[in-house]
């Protein structure tokens, strides 16, 4: 009778763990997403509003430096191809080099953001697979997707034939935004009068913002509309991997929105342009004398906005 019970239990015991790793998948769900509603509820209602008796400045919606949402695409080297990144605080960079130098940022409302984190947890992206690859499918899009929220990290590689419906739908709500991203995409160019410097010696920056589109594209503006940047060799390696923004700034030069006040919104006609221009002496932010390869780089601090593609200054010793 005793070695019947035994045996009972034995054959159930495989059950018994699976109900309970089921159980658990359902209660991490649970408590992810009772999360993310108390966060949309208390933490991010006022998020993008002005504090009391503190100045608006620009940039408005600005890099938290802290990517939440990653979609990236690339060839069957894993060579990227394209990036939208979506920050903690709603801020989005879009990186695509086929279709233009530089990056496009936008910002996302509170309940936007939200929409985009439960859909994550609908997902229970946490626990799926970490590749879903098909070594048949050659030449087929190679994405990475990543998700970061409340402690936990999960990076999912994947491509357009083997994903499975729940990464498919996420994969469809990127190419969403990225659709709704280029209705606003501008043309941002910066040129430079020369790309070597002698010490002491100045160069002159020109900075072109066009809307391409055959319509007229609504922006919203802050205190700064404008800002030159020049940053040091390593942080520009990692900057032209796409990877966060750039680190300590070895100069940096900001213009205001005049004659507009700041936080208004205004249009830019169909094939509109804007131009501005500015100096750079060479000179770091404490007035030292740099010298080697830097990257210089602008943004139209707007929402939506964007960044130049960078340009690489030589100061000689």
């Amino acid at each position: 009778m005793k070695i019947k019970t035994i045996a009972v239990i034995f054959a159930a015991l495989p059950l018994a763990l699976k109900l309970g790793y089921e159980l658990t998948k359902f209660l991490t769900a649970t408590l992810l997403g009772a999360g993310v509603l108390a966060m949309l509820g208390c933490q991010r209602s006022n998020i993008f509003e002005a504090k009391p008796k503190e100045p608006i400045v620009n940039p408005l919606f600005g890099s938290s430096g802290e990517v939440a949402i990653a979609w990236e695409i690339g060839d069957n080297n894993q060579t990227r191809r394209c990036a939208l990144l979506i920050e903690t605080n709603g801020f989005v960079r879009y990186i695509d080099a086929a279709r233009f130098a530089g990056q496009a940022t936008s910002a996302l409302s509170p309940w936007e953001y939200g929409t985009w984190v439960a859909l994550f947890l609908e997902k229970d992206f946490f626990h799926l697979e970490d590749r879903y690859e098909s070594k048949a499918a050659a030449g087929t899009a190679r994405y990475r997707l990543t998700f970061r929220h409340g402690g936990f990290e999960k990076t999912v590689l994947t491509d357009s034939v083997s994903a499975p419906a729940s990464v498919q739908q996420l994969l469809a709500r990127f190419a969403q935004q990225i659709a709704t991203l280029r209705e606003s995409t501008l043309t941002l160019l910066l040129t430079a009068s020369h790309d070597t410097l002698a010490p002491g010696e100045q160069v002159q920056l020109n900075f072109v913002v066009t809307n391409p589109h055959a319509y007229a594209v609504q922006l919203v503006q802050g205190e700064r509309l404008v800002y030159f940047f020049a940053i040091a060799p390593a942080q520009l390696a990692q900057q032209e991997r796409n990877l966060g923004d750039a680190a300590p700034y070895v100069w940096m030069e900001s213009q205001s929105s005049n004659p507009l006040p700041p936080t208004q919104s205004f249009e830019l006609a169909a094939g509109a342009r804007l131009e501005f221009n500015t100096i750079w002496n060479g000179r770091n932010r404490n007035g030292a004398l740099p010298e080697g390869s830097y990257g210089i780089a602008a943004r139209f601090a707007t929402i939506p906005g964007g960044i130049s593609a960078w340009r690489r200054i030589y100061i000689k010793q």
